[in-house]
């Protein structure tokens, strides 16, 4: 799981291993927390968003039609650089 760490000017994101994945330096201090902590959750919304196409895929056989599924496909695939 990723977490977020700092504070004042500076917050960052560690991995599991604590190696820092990302840093932000705040500009204007309102979003740059939210920046952060939607970096953090992203691992796990990127495995949730799988899990919940595969369940798609198993419940319609025609899911290439719905609009929604081919932008989480989409999302996946620049997730995962394909």
């Amino acid at each position: 799981m990723w977490t977020v760490n700092g504070k004042d000017m500076n917050v960052w994101v560690e991995n599991e291993n604590g190696k820092r994945i990302c840093s932000i330096s705040k500009s204007n201090g309102e979003n740059d927390g939210n920046v952060a902590r939607l970096i953090a959750a992203a691992p796990e919304m990127l495995e949730a968003l799988k899990e919940m196409t595969k369940l798609f895929e198993q419940e319609h056989r025609d899911c290439e039609k719905w609009e929604q599924y081919t932008r989480a496909m989409q999302a996946i695939a620049k997730a995962e650089i394909r």
